[in-house]
């Protein structure tokens, strides 16, 4: 049950109460997730981020530094944004969830099916996150693969990544429904051979995954025949069965989902 509610006027604020009220303490973006029904865990306490002013994006040379409080919407309508990313985001097809939805909960909640997950590993994004004794770059991966629950500030993503080809999917089972299998892949291709390749997939583990040991069958060669990585794919992913689908049926969709994206990403 809901104690109290706060609403810090900075980061280091939020951080301190965080570290004081400590257990069943989250803070608040949109809220999407925290007042889901698939939310279980009890909550007493929250901090809301809305004044902690994390929806800005910068632009470097050598980086792409979104604001992790930006809007599912905002994603799509920001000319700032990368295709990459407006593609992913727009998988959430509710528009009402896009419009309260943010980025860093998207993250923070961690959920193996994840729109947004897949396409910021394969982009290598890199977190910024606060921490008691400041701000600290992570990598995505590791964040998700480690269930940290720091207070994401920014999501940074190199220049040079974004400019390489890239191809977003998502299986649900219907228009509005949550997806079950997602995949993005971001490759280079010199010479008609594939150069360099990062892949990742949701709804296969208990997060969002990069598939390496592919990723190294592919590097530096000419691209194989679909059935060929297809059946690579299956061997490599243990999905969970459940209601919403068997696990050799989520094995399925995996493969064809990735070999879409590897030979869409590797036509552009």
């Amino acid at each position: 049950m809901l104690k109290e509610f706060y609403k810090p006027n900075s980061i280091a604020e939020a951080i301190g109460l965080k570290m004081r009220l400590g257990a069943d303490t989250y803070y608040l973006a949109g809220g999407t997730e925290l007042n889901s029904l698939d939310f279980k865990k009890p909550v007493k306490y929250l901090i809301s981020i809305e004044k902690l002013g994390l929806n800005k994006i910068n632009k470097t040379d050598e980086y792409l530094s979104i604001g992790a409080g930006l809007t599912i919407q905002e994603l799509i309508d920001k000319p700032e944004i990368p295709k990459q990313l407006k593609t992913a985001a727009s998988h959430i097809v509710n528009r009402n969830i896009r419009n309260i939805g943010t980025l860093v909960g998207n993250i923070g909640a961690n959920k193996s099916c994840s729109n947004l997950i897949p396409i910021l590993l394969a982009l290598d994004a890199e977190l910024t996150t606060a921490t008691p004794t400041g701000e600290q770059k992570l990598r995505i991966e590791d964040f998700v693969k480690d269930k940290k629950d720091e207070l994401i500030v920014s999501v940074n993503i190199k220049q040079k990544k974004i400019l390489k080809s890239f191809a977003v999917k998502k299986y649900s089972r219907t228009a509005n429904d949550i997806s079950i299998i997602t995949s993005a892949v971001v490759l280079e291709k010199v010479d008609n051979k594939v150069k360099d390749i990062s892949i990742a997939v949701g709804g296969v583990d208990k997060c969002v995954i990069r598939l390496r040991e592919l990723e190294n069958k592919l590097k530096d060669k000419e691209l194989r025949q679909k059935e060929e990585i297809e059946g690579i794919i299956k061997n490599m992913v243990n999905p969970i069965a459940d209601i919403r689908g068997s696990a050799e049926f989520k094995k399925y969709m995996c493969a064809v989902l990735v070999v879409d994206c590897i030979f869409e990403a590797f036509k552009n």
